[in-house]
């Protein structure tokens, strides 16, 4: 048996210069990656509620870690990609409890993509040291867009799997229904190749995404820039995926429901969860939850209320909703979307853009579907040109296949 990997801060182990950013955790958190495989050479970081074996698995507030043991085992993925070659550099921040879309609820790394913007959350000290070039990919956790939109935002491309398809043993839980484990990188190939790594098995992988639909309603949610240069963006691949794609198709998501009824769905549904999951230790810690930044605080206060006839109403919508995005996609379909409404905020505009992402990104969640981000454009005065990334979602379990769509894409954006 493969002896578990354990964190090391020797000099063998020792990890490269890193720009200026904050995205790393004070502790030392260095594995070497196996002399080959599918990712020899990569280096690679971890979002600080990823276990390593040796440290205590933080979930970004220092008090809920406290008096936690360390962990007696390296997490399943973060293994695999030491096994197949990939270095482990570090162990990056994160918003506290992952209960944030913001990227300033707790640390907060610079954006280098996006200059006094935010990263986005929660994984945002993953994204950071990607966009900083610390690493060459990183893994973060997704349960309300914690990938998709800190991708967005710094330019990355970002995946986040269908629901299961990468373990979250010994991840903390948020909202064990929605939470999932995603990854961060800026070349294309590499993203789809952490896949081949970590990706569990799953249903019969789909061969192919072949048909082309358009979110024209998660579009018209878009601001009017950033929905303007995700078309354009769009249009200049067209011919280059006349091969691999059927003539785009202008699809309504959201059906009668309507987005803001999508995500209130969403929100409660998560928020019952978080109740029970996270509730617990905020009973038990008060003054714990009085030094979380405010936000977060009110959150998890509102989501203690939740009624279980809230609960059930929500999970009533969530299963429509869901068989509704299911039928839509069937088997082949790609939807294409924006992955944020806009490019990232600065940070006295956090809490106002959380609803409008919130819009867009429940759509994965409450479905439990794979969704992959390109940095496919940016906008802005010429002074300074902000990223904002493309999304496509596929069916649940046709991660390979977006994977390699998202190849495709790439090569036809040139991004």
């Amino acid at each position: 048996m493969r002896p578990t990997p354990r964190a090391s801060s020797s000099a063998a182990h020792a990890t490269p210069p890193r720009r200026a950013v904050g995205a790393w955790t004070d502790e030392a958190a260095a594995l070497r990656g196996a002399a080959d495989g599918p990712l020899a050479g990569l280096t690679f970081a971890v979002k600080e509620m990823f276990p390593v074996a040796g440290l205590v698995t933080r979930f970004g507030v220092a008090e809920w870690a406290a008096g936690r043991a360390p962990a007696a085992a390296t997490h399943p993925a973060v293994a695999a990609l030491v096994a197949a070659g990939a270095t482990l550099s570090g162990r990056t921040v994160m918003d506290a409890l992952a209960y944030s879309l913001a990227g300033d609820a707790g640390a907060r790394p610079e954006n280098p993509s996006a200059p006094g913007r935010l990263c986005g959350g929660s994984s945002s000290g993953a994204a950071a040291a990607v966009a900083a070039r610390d690493v060459d990919f990183a893994l973060g956790t997704d349960t309300g867009g914690s990938i998709r939109v800190p991708a967005s935002y710094t330019g990355l491309f970002g995946f986040r799997p269908s629901h299961g398809r990468v373990s979250l043993a010994g991840c903390p839980p948020l909202a064990p229904s929605f939470d999932t484990a995603g990854w961060f990188a800026r070349d294309v190939r590499v993203l789809e190749r952490v896949g081949s790594v970590v990706l569990d098995s799953g249903p019969p992988p789909t061969t192919r995404l072949s048909r082309w639909l358009v979110a024209g309603d998660a579009f018209a949610l878009a601001e009017e820039e950033a929905a303007k240069a995700l078309y354009e963006a769009c249009a200049r691949a067209k011919d280059a995926l006349i091969a691999r794609l059927s003539p785009p198709v202008e699809a309504n998501v959201y059906g009668s429901w309507g987005a803001a009824s999508v995500r209130d769905a969403f929100r409660v549904a998560q928020g019952a969860e978080v109740a029970a999951a996270v509730g617990p230790w905020a009973a038990a810690s008060p003054a714990a939850v009085a030094a979380l930044h405010p936000a977060v605080a009110a959150r998890l206060a509102w989501a203690a209320t939740i009624t279980d006839e809230d609960a059930v109403a929500a999970a009533a919508v969530r299963k429509d909703f869901a068989a509704s995005v299911d039928a839509l996609l069937g088997a082949d379909g790609a939807l294409f979307l924006p992955a944020a409404p806009g490019p990232a905020p600065a940070p006295a505009d956090a809490d106002a853009a959380r609803n409008g992402l919130l819009e867009l990104t429940c759509i994965a969640g409450l479905g439990g579907l794979p969704q992959v981000v390109l940095p496919a454009a940016r906008v802005g005065d010429g002074s300074l040109l902000l990223p904002v990334g493309l999304g496509i979602l596929g069916p649940r379990g046709s991660d390979e296949a977006l994977l390699r769509l998202a190849v495709d894409v790439a090569a036809a954006l040139g991004c």
